[in-house]
């Protein structure tokens, strides 16, 4: 066992659980960041969504205000 934590690069096989927590601790805080940047992009894409179905009633009308001029 020993030889193979050396093969590895780490002294004990406490170094080597250390290493992959740091890992996994890094893996998570950026899938964290993605799913944060995708959030953010929904967000955006209702919001825009909201600002089209309001514009809409108002476009019909503009629309009908036009044709009957």
């Amino acid at each position: 066992m020993k030889k193979l934590l050396g093969d590895l690069g780490f002294d004990t096989s406490e170094a080597l659980t250390e290493f992959i927590t740091t890992k996994r601790e890094a893996e998570q805080a950026a899938l964290s960041e993605v799913e944060r940047r995708e959030q953010a992009a929904e967000e955006k894409l209702r919001a825009a969504e909201a600002r089209e179905a309001q514009a809409a009633p108002k476009e019909r009308a503009a629309v009908r205000r036009s044709a009957l001029a």
